[in-house]
């Protein structure tokens, strides 16, 4: 059974990396990218998909974690860079946030207790801060930063709220589950 599992995993890597591979490949073939750039970011976001896959599957160091978020953002945006040269990195920044706090996020719920905490609240806290930041970064809103947190600071309290809340009804029901599952 476990060799099953194996070897399914790693044939939907080896389908991903065949994936990416050919895509990058095709954006060099159609003329949207040159070859240079399209060979790099392609081998980029195979070897980071290796690297997460060591992570995820094999249970390898935290470092190939990073490391394989670092690949595959660097790829992102090599190519964002070379078809957008008038976007500016500082403008991008919360795309990036966000693709951090997307992949710390399986790995944290797959860790148990303290191990888990360590990588959530980083995870939740990245896909928080990119969303709040990214309409501001990519000039969606006509609201500047400043003004946003003067109207809408009272928000953060209320969600704080909501989080104290749902906690504790999540840890009574657990308690009450646990009082049942004893008698």
């Amino acid at each position: 059974m476990e060799k099953d599992n194996t070897v399914s995993q790693t044939s939907l890597v080896f389908g991903l990396l065949l994936i990416l591979f050919g895509g990058g490949m095709l954006l060099w073939t159609v003329g949207k990218v040159p070859f240079l750039p399209a060979i790099i970011a392609a081998l980029s976001t195979c070897l980071g998909i290796i690297f997460l896959y060591f992570v995820y599957y094999l249970e390898f160091n935290e470092f190939y974690l990073f490391a394989g978020m670092f690949l595959i953002q660097g790829a992102v945006f090599g190519i964002v860079k070379h078809k957008l040269p008038e976007v500016y990195i500082l403008s991008l920044w919360p795309v990036f946030l966000l693709m951090s706090g997307l992949t710390l996020m399986p790995y944290s719920l797959r860790k148990k207790r303290k191990r888990r905490t360590i990588f959530l609240v980083p995870a939740i806290s990245f896909i928080i801060l990119s969303i709040v930041f990214l309409p501001f970064s990519l000039n969606i809103t006509t609201l500047s930063l400043g003004e946003f947190v003067r109207i809408w600071w009272p928000l953060f309290f209320l969600i704080l709220g909501l989080v104290i809340s749902v906690a504790h009804f999540i840890k009574s029901l657990k308690v009450k589950r646990e009082e049942s599952d004893s008698r």
